[in-house]
Parts: structure tokens; C-alpha cells; sequence
């Protein structure tokens, strides 16, 4: 099935994750923000779509 209700699903996924990566990434280039953060949301993304960055 490749509707374009697919696609876009697809789309909408990889632009939630290249966001959420970006937003890992200033954690980490930030130090006044606590690393526990950084490490939880990444689990997180890991737990929703077993792709490790």
C-alpha cells in the first residue's frame, strides 16, 4: 500500500525524528542542562523505533 496517507506518515516520522535528534544533540552541547535528560529521551526514541544514532 503506498497511499499518500503513507507517505506523509512516513514523512511525519522521519521529521519527528530528525527533530528529536537535533534536540539531543543541543542537550548534550549544553552543559547546564542535567545529562539525565539527554540519556532518557534517548532511550526513549531507541524504545520507539530501535534505530540507535
Amino acid at each position: 500500500m503506498n497511499s499518500w496517507f503513507d507517505r506523509f506518515q512516513t514523512r511525519k516520522t522521519y521529521l519527528e525524528k530528525s527533530t528529536l535528534n537535533n534536540y539531543l544533540k543541543s542537550l548534550e552541547l549544553n552543559p547546564a542542562l542535567p545529562k539525565y535528560v539527554s540519556n532518557n529521551v534517548r532511550n526513549l526514541l531507541l524504545a520507539n523505533t530501535g534505530d540507535p544514532f
